[in-house]
């Protein structure tokens, strides 16, 4: 039987010989009790997560994309296009995707970016 001592291998992280070694940038696993860094899967292309991450969740676009898909969906990174005003910073949502100055959109979820018109009098 396990000793009092043993702990079970975190999500996140993946253990040899008692140690718990963090899934690495850019990865993740909800898997415990891992022994190798073959349990921490590769977050989706252009996005990033931090070390240690335990879920899917934790994988965030990085700068210069958005992520089209709600949290509860997934992760699918796309470019920031013309009209968006991506910051120098991961994390951006098609729910927080900040606009260029003169350009609108319909709802928060929609990805189609339009150029306010003048109406002339």
């Amino acid at each position: 039987s396990r000793s009092a001592d043993c702990k079970a291998c975190p999500q996140g992280f993946w253990c040899s010989a008692g140690i718990a070694i963090p899934c690495g940038p850019g990865t993740w696993s909800n898997a415990t009790n891992a022994t190798n860094m073959g349990a921490c899967q590769a977050c989706p292309a252009h996005a990033t997560s931090p070390q240690g991450a335990a879920s899917l969740s934790q994988c965030v676009c990085e700068a210069g994309h958005y992520n089209q898909l709600s949290a509860a969906t997934g992760v699918s990174c796309t470019p920031c296009k013309a009209g968006s005003a991506c910051p120098d910073t991961p994390g951006v949502t098609l729910q927080t995707l900040p606009l260029a100055h003169g350009y609108y959109r319909t709802s928060s979820s929609s990805d189609d970016l339009l150029i306010r018109g003048c109406i002339a009098n």
